[in-house]
């Protein structure tokens, strides 16, 4: 964010974020949801707690997977 606005680093950050997720199918709500951690770390301006939103996310999705 240091050389670009607030919205081209999200919505960057976001789109790598998806591209390194291997299931095509499910590249859109990746995308959503690293638009989601990077307002996480935005807001708390911390790396850990995107981290831990996303350990969270995992968990739950595996929860409800197996």
């Amino acid at each position: 964010m240091k050389n670009y606005s607030k919205f081209t680093a999200i919505i960057v950050s976001s789109l790598l974020f998806a591209i390194m997720h291997p299931h095509i199918g499910q590249a859109s709500e990746v995308f959503i949801v690293g638009i989601f951690f990077a307002w996480i770390y935005i807001k708390t301006k911390s790396l850990l707690s995107s981290i831990f939103a996303h350990f969270v996310g995992n968990g739950i999705a595996c929860t409800f997977i197996y």
